[in-house]
């Protein structure tokens, strides 16, 4: 349990290892918010992993609800989209039920941030294994205008070593070659993507929404510990309260 001078959040990560981005969030949380993670073991990024990872999911809940945090946040989209907008909410409803203590995963930290920059139209891209119709009807049942969220030309492992400018390349690419949104969207933590944000911001002109920093953003939002930063992107740069 936190003190009342402390906020405790609570994460289950669907992977082990690989992006580096748990420690990038740690750097970037202002002091008063501590965390705690459970790791759910996905390897592989398959659909077949996403479709039945749910019960460790469960089991990672239940154990840091035990704990007593302010809020639990599952991590990862694709376990959830494959339910859709509905059956996700239906997900995270029962477990608020059971445990009282507020769950937000990270399909609904990202609608989230997407509101609070004043994005109604949205283009993007990911690398996982559902992106493409999957995740963009998931956000068309929570309102938005979905211009296209291309599944990116690389493979699981390989996001994770794309350089700045290869990053850079190719997100501008997807704004130019899908123009209209009003906010682009970069689905998952593993791809090194949180660094390149506030220059991909300068080059294409509307607000990028990263899985790292929307997670961040969301968290000192929630614990009302507000630490604004420039590098990162408007969002926290501005620390919209959406």
């Amino acid at each position: 349990m936190s003190d009342a001078t402390e906020k405790f959040v609570a994460m289950v990560k669907p992977t082990t290892h690989g992006s580096g981005s748990h420690d990038a969030l740690l750097d970037m949380l202002p002091p008063g918010i501590r965390t705690k993670t459970f790791y759910c073991g996905i390897k592989d990024g398959t659909v077949e992993e996403f479709k039945t990872v749910m019960p460790e999911y469960d089991r990672g809940v239940a154990e840091m609800a035990a704990q007593k945090p302010d809020m639990i946040h599952p991590e990862g989209t694709p376990p959830f989209m494959l339910h859709g907008y509905d059956g996700e909410q239906r997900i995270v409803k029962g477990w608020e039920d059971r445990y009282g203590i507020p769950v937000f995963t990270s399909g609904m930290n990202q609608i989230r941030a997407l509101r609070a920059v004043g994005a109604k139209r949205i283009v993007g891209s990911g690398y996982d294994s559902i992106t493409g119709p999957i995740v963009e009807d998931y956000f068309r049942d929570a309102g938005f205008d979905v211009i296209k969220i291309e599944k990116a030309p690389f493979t699981w492992e390989q996001t994770g070593e794309l350089s700045d400018d290869e990053m850079i390349d190719y997100l501008v690419s997807v704004h130019r070659r899908f123009p209209g949104g009003e906010a682009m969207y970069i689905q998952g933590s593993k791809w090194p993507s949180m660094r390149v944000v506030d220059r991909l911001e300068k080059l294409i002109g509307v607000p990028v929404v990263q899985a790292v920093t929307a997670r961040c953003w969301e968290i000192q939002v929630r614990c009302g510990i507000i630490k604004p930063q420039t590098g990162y992107g408007m969002l926290l740069e501005k620390m919209p309260q959406g």
